[in-house]
Formats: C-alpha cells, structure tokens, sequence
C-alpha cells in the first residue's frame, strides 16, 4: 500500500514537473522568436512576413505610450484647473481613460506573444543560437519526464488515483462551486453600494454648505467637512458622485468576470 501511495505521488510529481518544462518551453521559444523578428538578420518567407507583423505590433505599443503620456499630463492639468470638488471626476476619467488603454496594449501583447512563438518553432528548423539549444535541453527533459510518467502509470494500470480519490475531487469542485454562487450572490450586488456609501462619507466629510458649521468644524467643535460650496453644488455632489463611484465599481467588477470567464474557455 505504502509503494503503491509512493508511486502515485511520483506520478503527480511528474505531471507537475511536465507543466513547468512546458511552460518554460514556451518562454525559451517566445525568447527565441523575439530575437530572430528583431536581430536585423536576413529572412525569408513566412519569418519575413512576422518580422514585419512584429514591428508593426511594435509601432502600436509605442503610440500607446505616447497616448498614455498625454492622457496622464491631460489629467494633472485638469487636476489643477477643476475646482476641488470636481477632483474625484477628474481622476476617475483619468483612470478610466488609462484602463482602456491597458487593455488594448494586454491585446497587442499577447498578439506578439503568439508571433514570438510562432516564429520561434519556425527558427527551430535551422537556428544555433544559445536559445535554440536551451529550447533543445528543455524538450529533452520533457521527452525524459514523460517517458518515466508512462512508466509510473503502466505499473499503476494507468491510474495514477485510486477511483475514490476522483469522485471526491468531482465533488470538492462541485461544493466550491456551490460556495462561489452564493458567495457572489451575496457579496456581487453589495460591492457597487459599498463604493457609494464610501464616497458619500468622503464628501460629508471634506464638504458644507453651510459657512457656521465650516468655521466651527475648523477649530474641533463637531464632525464634517470643512470646504465650503453652495448648496446646489453640495447637493448634486451628494447625487452624482455616489453614483459614478458605484456605477464605476459595478463597471469594473464587470470587466473582471468577463476576463476570468475568457481565460477559462
């Protein structure tokens, strides 16, 4: 029973060690790929067609960043012509403004990523460098790990786990998901009005409309804000600012689903 438990911890071992040497052949290749797109090098058919797919990419990101330099220097000089109370809008343009800006470089990013390894496998076929042979060593310790992983399970009959270690993983995975339901049911909806609560605190505790309770505030004699505005502009803070803050957290919780549920499929 011990040997038998042994085994199949080497097993699982294994399979570990397998996911890490592939991952690191998917860098050593992506690594391999940047360099032949970028070594100014001669190439010829489908390695010219991604160097030039490459630089273009490239061109991109660099705009971006020019796009982000100014859209950064837009809102430091916003910041400083606003009045104070338009500050949160300010900085929640900003930032909003910066995030899609993030996400299309993620996108142009993972695109060169897939023109970095596709070159990479193609430079494989001829290539010397120091990263081909490092692609090399990692294939060959992959070759070895998966060669002894057969081996294990062939002396397990092929089953790394006995059968009732894979019908409690099937129902772990459906209680955690159970759990995740009610969790984000819960907590989901709660998380926008929470944004607005705590911004409608910020402003009753950093604005007035009234000019005795400003002075009485200044010198410690009750709780509040201290910056005067009218009592129109207090009133459309208290309306407005709540609400941009919980359609925001409500917008960006969004957004992040939607990226965990795409990284799944």
């Amino acid at each position: 029973m011990i040997a038998h438990l042994q085994a199949q911890l080497d097993v699982l071992r294994l399979g570990v060690r397998q996911r890490g040497l592939r991952r690191r052949e998917l860098v050593a290749l992506a690594r391999l790929g940047r360099t032949t797109l970028t070594d100014g090098g001669s190439r010829e058919g489908r390695l010219a067609a991604l160097a030039v797919e490459a630089a273009g990419a490239r061109g991109r990101l660099t705009a971006l960043d020019e796009e982000r330099r100014v859209a950064l220097a837009q809102t430091r000089a916003d910041l400083a012509a606003v009045p104070r109370w338009m500050a949160p809008v300010v900085l929640v343009r900003g930032a909003s403004a910066r995030a899609v800006l993030r996400q299309r470089r993620g996108l142009i990013e993972k695109g060169m990523h897939e023109l970095h390894l596709t070159a990479g496998r193609l430079a494989m076929a001829t290539a010397t460098s120091p990263a081909a042979r490092e692609v090399q060593a990692i294939r060959s310790e992959l070759a070895g790990a998966a060669s002894e992983g057969q081996r294990r399970l062939a002396g397990l009959d092929a089953r790394p786990l006995p059968a009732w270690v894979d019908r409690a993983r099937e129902e772990g995975k459906q209680f955690g998901g159970a759990v995740w339901t009610q969790l984000r049911s819960q907590l989901t909806p709660k998380v926008p009005a929470l944004a607005g609560m705590a911004m409608g605190w910020w402003i009753t505790s950093t604005y007035t409309d009234s000019h005795a309770r400003s002075i009485l505030r200044s010198v410690g004699i009750g709780h509040g804000g201290t910056h005067v505005v009218s009592g129109s502009t207090y009133q459309a803070m208290h309306f407005g600012l709540p609400l941009l803050a919980a359609a925001l957290c409500a917008y960006v919780g969004d957004r992040v689903v939607r990226y965990y549920r795409s990284r799944e499929s």
